[in-house]
């Protein structure tokens, strides 16, 4: 069934957002990302009233006698970033939704009736002015459905460094396209006759008009500025020929950076995606200034991701457990029932499997002395360091405390002092172990503080540091803990502090050098999947891609490896 093609142009009334305004009180809770927003709005000598917006508060306000709207997230995301939508405020709004779950503001300038000209442009300037002195980021993501391409491409143009990325829905590249309607599109003649106002020229003057969006595309391609762009094939509305394929194009042969997704079949609408993961991973990649490559151990997916999260190399074995890529290139990767060391070439170099009496194995590590430390799970829980000839230099009975094997024990990892750090599920304990199999400390992971048992902070990855603090992922507790020497909470993060809950089954972590901590939400189906978070509990970095992480290796930072061998 071909999609019925709607006026985008009438839809605003029938989409926008209805609430009873509230007036915004000064004793608004200033601590909440929201409180903030007004209590900046008002030392600017704005007073904005309240509306709602997919459950978040939304500012409405005027600024120069404009209306504006700045929707606020529950909690701010590190740098403050936002979304700075054009036209059609409420329609589609998953996009919007989804970045505001993310940390993100959400903003909108009125610059209807003037489809991207001058006027326009200094409206949205005295916006961005605006949203500085608020504190919002110094690069906006812009959005624009339909004529809101006008807007979002000229302002850009003329403030590059400004712009961190863009968003164009089927949008109009050409206004001789649309409204004009000199091409192959319907037009709309009342429009077009505001359009020429707005811009103060004529229907002749039009047609040696080199102002639009297509014309001054350089700037941005000069700046790096990446543009997703989202292009329906059937739009008779705003034709991808006149339009969107000419941004493709254009914008390539200037060395630009563009992504394309196009829809066969369908008309000018609908606009935005039902669900918004690939805009949603482009707007973080956007304004993402840490990239990382890591190495991922998950259910889909055994194998190294690039900094822009591209599959690299492939294990070609998915569900691995935990893994290494070591210093000589080689990744040492742990599965349930066999320890391999494989070259980039696929060439097995050292294989340990599983004992016949027990169920699993849970770790792998590659020691100093060139052993391999391995843990097995079943009726006789172990661990082990085997030699590169495949014999037992180290073997001690772990106390797992359950006879339940894939709970006993996770991610084994050796201390300097030749002691052994074990996570113990079930037991709510990281034990460690000296090599005789001796247990001589333990950190209890089911404190009151952390909520006790019914809390289920089970844990998963323990990670010593220099200062003889430990790091644990509390896997079914969403969280991750630093315990202090003498086992009580020195740092937690939670989802509490992070927007959008993130943390579904924290599994595998790594702590950098720079002093913050990657995460694999290994229960995370959708959204984020890997995220980086610093002592203030921000979020710095995150992976949106396909792949679910059980553990991972952050290998490089914006080109360059992390130094020293890995806390993980």
């Amino acid at each position: 069934m071909t999609p019925k093609v709607l006026s985008p142009f009438l839809l605003v009334a029938l989409f926008a957002m209805s609430a009873v305004p509230a007036v915004v009180s000064s004793a608004d809770d200033v601590s909440s990302a929201a409180g903030r927003l007004a209590t900046g709005l008002q030392s600017q000598g704005i007073q904005p009233t309240t509306a709602d917006f997919q459950g978040y508060t939304q500012y409405n306000f005027k600024l120069d006698g404009v209306d504006c709207k700045i929707v606020s997230p529950k909690q701010a995301a590190s740098g403050n970033p936002w979304v700075w939508r054009a036209r059609f405020w409420g329609h589609e709004p998953q996009f919007d939704r989804a970045m505001l779950e993310r940390g993100w503001h959400v903003c909108y300038c009125d610059v209807g009736g003037l489809f991207g000209a001058d006027p326009a442009i200094e409206r949205w300037d005295a916006f961005y002015s605006l949203s500085q002195k608020l504190g919002l980021n110094a690069k906006p993501f812009l959005e624009g459905m339909s004529r809101g391409g006008l807007i979002i491409m000229r302002w850009a143009s003329v403030h590059p460094e400004q712009v961190s990325g863009i968003y164009a829905d089927n949008a109009v590249m050409d206004i001789r396209s649309w409204p004009g309607g000199k091409g192959t599109g319907i037009g709309a003649p009342r429009e077009w006759e505001r359009c020429l106002q707005a811009y103060g020229m004529t229907d002749e003057q039009s047609a040696s008009f080199e102002a639009g969006p297509l014309d001054r595309l350089k700037p941005l391609a000069e700046a790096g500025v990446p543009i997703f762009a989202l292009i329906n094939e059937a739009d008779n509305v705003v034709p991808p020929s006149e339009n969107g394929d000419r941004l493709v194009a254009e914008y390539r042969k200037l060395g630009g950076k563009i992504e394309e997704m196009r829809r066969p079949g369908l008309g000018h609408h609908p606009h935005s995606l039902k669900d918004p993961a690939p805009l949603v991973a482009f707007a973080l990649a956007a304004v993402n200034e840490v990239q990382h490559s890591l190495f991922i151990a998950g259910p889909s997916f055994t194998g190294i991701l690039d900094e822009q999260g591209n599959e690299i190399w492939n294990a070609g074995k998915p569900a691995a457990r935990d893994g290494f890529v070591l210093p000589n290139g080689n990744v040492l990767i742990a599965w349930k029932d066999v320890v391999k060391e494989l070259t980039r070439d696929h060439e097995v170099v050292f294989q340990y499997r599983k004992s016949n009496e027990n169920a699993e194995i849970g770790t792998v590590e590659r020691l100093e002395n060139g052993n391999t430390l391995i843990t097995e799970l079943g009726k006789k829980p172990r661990l082990l360091e085997v030699a590169s000839d495949g014999s037992l230099v180290v073997e001690f009975p772990l106390q797992p405390e359950t006879d339940n094997a894939h709970m006993q024990t996770r991610m084994a990892r050796k201390l300097p002092s030749g002691n052994y750090l074990v996570p113990h599920l079930l037991a709510f304990k990281v034990k460690e172990y000296t090599p005789a199999g001796k247990v001589v400390h333990e950190i209890k992971t089911d404190l009151e503080s952390l909520g006790g048992r019914k809390a289920e902070n089970w844990p998963f990855t323990a990670i010593r540091l220099k200062n003889g603090n430990t790091v644990v992922t509390l896997t079914h507790g969403n969280k991750v803990v630093e315990f202090g020497l003498d086992g009580e909470v020195v740092w937690e993060v939670n989802n509490d502090d992070l927007p959008g809950s993130p943390l579904v089954d924290p599994c595998g972590a790594q702590r950098l050098p720079n002093g913050n901590t990657v995460i694999a939400s290994y229960g995370a189906k959708k959204g984020i999947k890997v995220l980086e978070v610093n002592p203030a509990k921000q979020i710095v970095w995150s992976y949106d891609g396909k792949h679910r992480a059980h553990e991972i290796q952050v290998l490089t930072t914006n080109g360059q490896p992390i130094a020293g061998p890995p806390m993980k």
